[in-house]
């Protein structure tokens, strides 16, 4: 009796199956860590739209105004539920007639796990 030895045996399709699945395996880890990735990217991207907009109504406002002499808190929800804490830190500048104005956002709201915070300069 003869036999044909040109094809596959069992067990060799049972490694290459097991080698294909942990290949299959780790491009799937690697999606989720890139979703998450993602994820952070817009929440960050976000937070910095927001403390620019905010900012940027302050640099607006007279030098002189007492929105620029005081700290404050105010939080902003996103479309997703997510909350943000915006704080505004005014100090004064290291030039005469000049103020420092911070503006540090912390997300996600009970316990901020991130933060982003910008400064800029406004003068008299």
């Amino acid at each position: 009796m003869k036999y044909n030895n040109s094809g596959f045996s069992i067990v060799e399709l049972l490694i290459a199956i097991l080698i294909l699945c942990i290949g299959l395996l780790a491009v799937g880890r690697m999606q989720i860590g890139s979703l998450a990735s993602i994820n952070n990217s817009n929440q960050r991207l976000e937070a910095a739209c927001i403390a620019q907009s905010k900012m940027d109504k302050l640099l607006l406002l007279d030098y002189n105004d007492t929105l620029l002499s005081t700290s404050y808190n105010s939080t902003f929800t996103d479309d997703k539920g997510i909350k943000f804490l915006i704080t505004f830190i005014p100090k004064s500048g290291p030039v005469p007639n000049t103020k420092i104005l911070e503006i540090d956002v912390k997300w996600p709201l009970p316990i901020p796990k991130h933060s982003f915070s910008i400064k800029d300069v406004k003068y008299e």
